[in-house]
């Protein structure tokens, strides 16, 4: 009996680690809007078309590494010519 109980006390346990996924999860792959702006990747940048929070990445340019999911990276290549756009 006594087995029995710590048995059933140990799965109740386990069950209660259990994640419930939610429908109110909040989706943070794409928290800066990136996903929306890629038909700018292969235009020329301009600062006018970003708003926000948001850098531009360029060749040889040093940048931190921190990943801030809200933060617009805009990557471009030596003409200036959008290469990349991505959250981080």
């Amino acid at each position: 009996m006594r087995i029995s109980v710590i048995l059933m006390v140990a799965i109740l346990a386990v069950a209660g680690c259990k994640s419930e996924t939610s429908s109110n999860a909040v989706d943070d792959t794409d928290l800066c809007g990136a996903s929306g702006l890629q038909s700018l990747v292969g235009q020329p940048f301009s600062e006018d078309a970003f708003s926000g929070d948001w850098r531009v990445i360029r060749p040889g340019l040093a940048v931190t590494q921190e990943y801030i999911a809200e933060r617009l990276n805009v990557e471009v290549d030596e003409n200036d010519i959008i290469v990349r756009i991505n959250c981080g």
